[in-house]
């Protein structure tokens, strides 16, 4: 794995879990300190499955140079059940409440999947609060697009009906389907491992994910969009990097190209030898470009990007 290249390494606090109750629920995240940052505290949003723990990896690496926050939000991971009818706009109000309560004037908000939705929101709904924005595998989640909506639903299905080692498999075809471009290695083995750990989901885990596809179904067909960010058409007003794998098939890259395009300040690539998963198939390589870019250093000449537009 990549590490970030430091003249002198840091001293990095053990971790703590930090923990909140906003509008009746309650919620947690592990928050690891860097006595020494090069920038403002990390914000890490995962996807429709992942929880606070799922970063772990990566806080070795970015709590060198930066405090990390890992959140699980009221439906996620050991969080409070959140019910459907409560969207984006309430994840991004709760993890605002969360980052005064931290006393985080000012973040790097990271989303990766499903959580460039909440990352987004928090820049919309809360701007001041928001100084770099860094999205991975964003794209709208409406039909029609590109991205595979229905398929997310079909598997909601499957997961409904118990067949847990069917949703892995076919999860993981989804996540990881590629558009022809060579794969890395680890991307076997990261396969594996998400296949293992989908199929043996705890139940609460189970009726999380379904939550949270049902709560994106609820905002779609109650508002036809996800969230008011993507309702009004705001673009974020801050610094922002768009990027995803070169051979993501789920979220494609011209969509979040398209995205980066339409924003006043953003930046967009694409990781080499990676599809969606581009935390997991490049995990040094992920928390490196967000070194880069939340330290204001150069992105051009990067080995792992292709073109940065």
């Amino acid at each position: 794995m990549l590490q970030p290249e430091l003249a002198e390494t840091p001293r990095v606090a053990e971790p703590r879990v930090e923990r909140f109750r906003y509008a009746g629920f309650s919620y947690e995240c592990r928050l690891t300190p860097c006595d020494r940052a090069l920038t403002e505290p990390v914000i890490l949003l995962g996807g429709f499955i992942q929880d606070k723990d799922a970063w772990r990896v990566h806080e070795l690496a970015i709590s060198q140079w930066a405090t990390t926050v890992s959140i699980d939000l009221p439906g996620s991971g050991e969080a409070d059940p959140l019910p459907p009818d409560h969207g984006t706009e309430f994840l991004a109000d709760a993890l605002h409440h969360a980052l005064e309560s931290l006393d985080m004037p000012s973040v790097n908000a990271v989303g990766c999947s499903y959580g460039t939705l909440i990352a987004r929101e928090l820049a919309h709904r809360h701007p001041g609060r928001v100084a770099r924005l860094a999205l991975s595998g964003m794209a709208t989640l409406r039909p029609g697009k590109r991205i595979a909506w229905e398929d997310v639903m079909a598997l909601a299905r499957v997961l409904e009906e118990g067949r847990k080692e069917d949703f892995a498999r076919e999860m993981i075809d989804l996540l990881m389907r590629g558009e022809g471009a060579p794969r890395a290695r680890r991307a076997t083995i990261v396969a594996k491992l998400v296949t293992h750990h989908l199929s043996t989901l705890p139940g609460h885990k189970v009726a999380k994910y379904l939550q949270n596809v049902a709560r994106m179904r609820h905002a779609h067909e109650t508002f036809g969009a996800f969230s008011s960010a993507e309702r009004s058409q705001v673009v974020p007003r801050v610094p922002t990097l768009v990027f995803t794998g070169e051979s993501d098939s789920l979220t494609p890259p011209e969509e979040g190209r398209r995205f980066a395009r339409a924003c006043g300040d953003a930046r967009f690539t694409t990781i080499k030898d990676c599809g969606h998963m581009v935390m997991l198939e490049r995990a040094g390589e992920f928390t490196d470009l967000l070194r880069h870019f939340f330290t204001d250093a150069p992105l051009a000449g990067l080995p792992y990007c292709n073109q940065v537009e």
